[in-house]
């Protein structure tokens, strides 16, 4: 079988990269997860998101080498590619924000298109990033719709509010994280938070766009996951769990859980009131209770199977795990501290 290496969901259906096909799942009964439907595109699948247009349902595949791909799930049964751009560079990350697709696309940098008509995206602009953009995250800041895009290293901010003149606001002048792993990206208090797994957590002051200054180290471990949620910053790395008060730092830490067993690894994590999850690699999935953060506790892990842990997603009682050599795995996670496997399924 291929490992699974994006993954996006909607109601009970899911949606699964498995190498270069895109599979959707039926997931109404998370203990059987039965594939409905399934299209094979031309290169591997790297992250998929959603959109809608004119009451239609889309996927919009970041296709590494293929550039970007569109389906139409509106019949799950049936999903069928029904447009295409071939872009420059290898497309490693993908947003949607209204009728426009982003991609990050390696040293070609951020590249957006009009998806409007679906069948037929069109460019619309694209810009460098004076390195190999990958990770980003889309959203509106100061009355301006701004990405935020981890490239070889360096945070670069860049106003999309056109994307037929998109402009570079600011970037740091130094590599934060390591440019050749997968980093981990998060916004919050008028700060970007950076992950690796390898340095330690990076901060950056981003109140300025046009100057974001770097304010250095701000832990003492190398997390490879971060967060913010319910106004705290979350990290999960090399010691385990940390949770500060924002903006972060040792001084504002409240609480800290020190992993029990194995390497933390995994560059996801999902923060669900007061339960988090993480991914860690080899390690399966753990859960931690975080509703006193400071006297967050262990509560469980998921791990008895094979499969290397890379990300999870949330839906109501249910944890959706894909792993990079075992498919997607289901577990039963309403109960922390016996987390139960359901169901796994694997093409």
């Amino acid at each position: 079988f291929r490992s699974i290496n994006a993954s996006a969901a909607q109601g009970s259906t899911g949606y699964v990269g498995e190498g270069c096909t895109l599979t959707v799942l039926d997931l109404s009964n998370p203990a059987a997860p039965a594939p409905v439907g399934h299209v094979s595109l031309p290169g591997l699948i790297q992250d998929i998101a959603l959109f809608s247009v004119n009451a239609r349902n889309y996927a919009a595949v970041a296709d590494n080498d293929a550039g970007l791909q569109i389906v139409d799930v509106t019949t799950p049964s049936s999903p069928a590619l029904i447009g295409y751009y071939a872009a420059s560079g290898n497309s490693y990350g993908v947003a949607v924000s209204g009728v426009h697709v982003y991609l990050g696309n390696g040293n070609a940098g951020l590249s957006v298109f009009d998806v409007s008509n679906p069948a037929g995206p069109k460019f619309s602009g694209s810009i460098g990033t004076s390195g190999s953009a990958n990770r980003l995250s889309v959203q509106s800041a100061n009355g301006k719709l701004l990405a935020y895009v981890i490239s070889s290293g360096a945070l670069v901010i860049i106003d999309v509010s056109d994307p037929t003149k998109m402009a570079i606001l600011g970037q740091t002048a130094q590599v934060l994280t390591q440019w050749y792993v997968p980093n981990a990206i998060a916004i919050g208090s008028n700060r970007a938070f950076l992950a690796d797994g390898f340095g330690h957590l990076q901060s950056i002051n981003i109140t300025d766009p046009t100057a974001p200054a770097a304010l250095g180290a701000i832990s003492t471990d190398s997390p490879s996951a971060v967060a913010v949620a319910n106004g705290l910053l979350y990290t999960w790395g090399s010691i385990g769990l940390q949770i500060y008060n924002l903006p972060g730092g040792q001084s504002q830490r409240v609480g800290a859980m020190v992993a029990s067993q194995g390497t933390p690894q995994g560059t996801s994590m999902a923060i669900v009131g007061g339960l988090a999850m993480f991914t860690s690699g080899e390690g399966g999935l753990r859960i931690y209770d975080v509703s006193s953060p400071s006297n967050p506790s262990y509560r469980g892990t998921y791990g008895s199977t094979a499969g290397y842990y890379l990300a999870e997603a949330i839906s109501g009682g249910d944890v959706l795990v894909a792993t990079q050599n075992s498919g997607l795995k289901i577990i039963d996670g309403s109960q922390p501290a016996a987390a139960l496997f359901l169901s796994q399924y694997v093409r």
